[in-house]
């Protein structure tokens, strides 16, 4: 049940961090953003202002029930989608959008991919279904 604790096991998180280096070269590296012509611009796109607004909100003590920017005003903290009360998103309010977006999509593939790795670790017989 233990052997995912053994020192050779860290070859294998290498490799789930060699994995997100490659697959975000260019934003580790380069330092490009998201929402240039690349992976998630929709994403981005529907985002950028939401999590903004949210953000700010937050910071500024307010729990964001109401936002008076979609359409003539909707709820906004009954909108899951709007993640209101997700942990990193009072990150939002205090740093420039795109400094805070890029690190948090690519921590969450990260702890996706470690997260597999201890989940296949941890069952009696190697991950198999």
């Amino acid at each position: 049940m233990w052997r995912c604790l053994k020192k050779t096991d860290y070859v294998d998180l290498g490799i789930v961090v060699g994995f997100v280096a490659v697959l975000f070269y260019q934003h580790i590296f380069i330092g490009k953003h998201f929402g240039t012509p690349t992976i998630l611009n929709d994403l981005f796109v529907l985002t950028q202002h939401t999590l903004s607004f949210t953000g700010a909100s937050l910071v500024n003590g307010d729990i964001p029930l109401w936002n008076p920017y979609w359409f003539r005003g909707m709820p906004h903290l009954a909108v899951s989608s709007n993640v209101v009360l997700y942990p990193t998103t009072w990150l939002f309010g205090i740093f420039e959008f795109h400094n805070v977006y890029k690190p948090i999509v690519i921590l969450h593939v990260f702890l996706g991919g470690v997260s597999a790795y201890f989940q296949r670790c941890f069952t009696q017989d190697g991950g198999r279904l």
